[in-house]
């Protein structure tokens, strides 16, 4: 009696098709929990038979379903697909489909909590806030952040409850990273004029830093023991699906340092963020607001699996609003700071002994030469080392074996085989580090934040 009445019971209706019984299983056990019921196919053919879907589940771990196939099933449908867990920048292509909200990484085990959260948002269209990624009980923090200052406050906060839960230290120069990157994409890239350029694209970091204020963005973060995540939103939805896909295909292509030359360029940082976290996810409402959240997955991590194994891309057209529970503009319920106003409103000042963090990203030395032809033509001549640095405050003197440079966007090093780098500014401690041209590569990025003399 109860199988009989299924479809009156759960509202929507997905099919899944794969051939490995063992993902029919693990996937069967838990689409009731998205309010769906599921149907199981063998083969990507027999979808043509079956109408009412609103979402599919594509087993792409072999191959993708034909052109020809994925072009006959109906526009308005959801698609997502599961790939193997350390195949993802190789399967990015399958993105260019507007359909597709999702690509899971299938790992040693499928991951249940992932594909509810990912499923739901699909069939719902609630698609904003961090505590969809954890369980219930689970506390997130929330804070409103308006200029650079705020920036810094900010992720000296998150970066002290990382070590308070624990999160080693190779697992917070990640987080330190993608808060970083999508702080300053969502303060100064989001914001743009009626025709769509950035307002702010040509200051340089230095001038962004010293701008009083600018739109506020909503900072969530939180950890739920497996699961470190941060949340950016701003409130222009400048991000677009295409950007996202143009940033993450040249992970693959292997020249993503070039996508921007500056140091906050966007795209660069999008793709350092998606280098670094388990799980990437976009919700997007255009011209409106945009959340990115990373979620940094420490067993992976632990285990030497590095890079987003899942990326999530969901978005939602403002005429869909009035029928999703999505509230553009308030923060969400699961929160443990009701009412935060702006990051005045915390009251805590960030402890210093630890906020000297600079991150090495990229630390593989191209040695190759490449040859024009087999018949010894000489070798091409190798690219530059490139170094950008990111630096607290913005306008510190910085020098690399005794020049002084400008940070403001790449700088191209001289042949050496080591690198003195010095950063000094009055009333702070100077901050020095040698490196070896094997730890350079392409371009090499650091993170630097000068502690205050004592």
């Amino acid at each position: 009696m109860i199988s009989d009445n299924q479809d009156a019971m759960l509202r929507y209706h997905m099919a899944v098709v794969t051939g490995d019984k063992k993902l029919r299983r693990e996937i069967k056990r838990v689409t009731a929990a998205t309010n769906a019921t599921a149907k199981f196919l063998d083969a990507p053919h027999k979808l043509e038979s079956i109408s009412d879907l609103d979402l599919v589940i594509l087993d792409a771990r072999k191959k993708a379903p034909a052109a020809k196939l994925l072009s006959s099933l109906p526009r308005d449908l959801t698609i997502s697909y599961i790939v193997e867990g350390d195949t993802l920048f190789d399967r990015v292509n399958l993105l260019n489909d507007d359909r597709v909200d999702s690509i899971l990484a299938r790992e040693d085990h499928f991951d249940d909590d992932e594909f509810i959260a990912s499923a739901t948002k699909s069939l719902r269209h609630d698609i904003f806030g961090l505590h969809k990624y954890f369980p219930w009980g689970v506390t997130t923090f929330t804070m409103e952040i308006g200029s650079y200052q705020d920036k810094t406050d900010a992720i000296s906060i998150i970066m002290e409850y990382a070590e308070a839960s624990g999160m080693r230290g190779p697992v917070r120069e990640r987080i330190q990273l993608a808060c970083d990157e999508l702080m300053m994409n969502a303060l100064y890239h989001a914001p743009v004029d009626k025709h769509g350029g950035e307002l702010y694209r040509d200051k340089t970091r230095k001038e962004l830093a010293q701008m009083a204020s600018v739109e506020s963005i909503q900072v969530q973060y939180g950890c739920s023991g497996r699961y470190f995540g941060v949340s950016i939103r701003d409130y222009f939805g400048s991000l677009t699906r295409r950007k996202v896909y143009d940033y993450l295909s040249k992970v693959s292509d292997g020249v993503g340092a070039d996508i921007e030359s500056k140091t906050t360029g966007a795209g660069l940082g999008i793709v350092s963020v998606s280098q670094s976290v388990s799980k990437l996810i976009f919700n997007i409402i255009p011209g409106q607001s945009a959340e990115v959240i990373a979620l940094f997955d420490t067993d992976l991590i632990s285990r030497g699996k590095v890079g987003a194994r899942s990326v999530h891309m969901f978005l939602i057209q403002p005429d869909q609003l009035a029928q999703s529970s999505t509230d553009l503009h308030t923060v969400d319920d699961l929160t443990a700071m009701p009412e935060v106003e702006s990051m005045h409103d915390l009251n805590v000042k960030p402890r210093a002994p630890w906020m000297v963090v600079a991150l090495l990203a990229a630390l593989v030395c191209v040695l190759a030469f490449a040859f024009a032809n087999r018949r010894g033509a000489p070798p091409a001549p190798e690219p530059p080392a490139k170094l950008s640095i990111a630096v607290d405050p913005a306008d510190s003197l910085i020098t690399v074996n005794g020049n002084p440079v400008d940070d403001d966007g790449s700088i191209s090093l001289p042949r050496s085989d080591t690198y003195e780098i010095e950063i000094q500014k009055d009333g702070h401690q100077t901050w020095r580090k040698t490196v070896s041209a094997s730890e350079v590569s392409e371009h090499l990025r650091l993170y630097v934040n000068l502690l205050p003399d004592e």
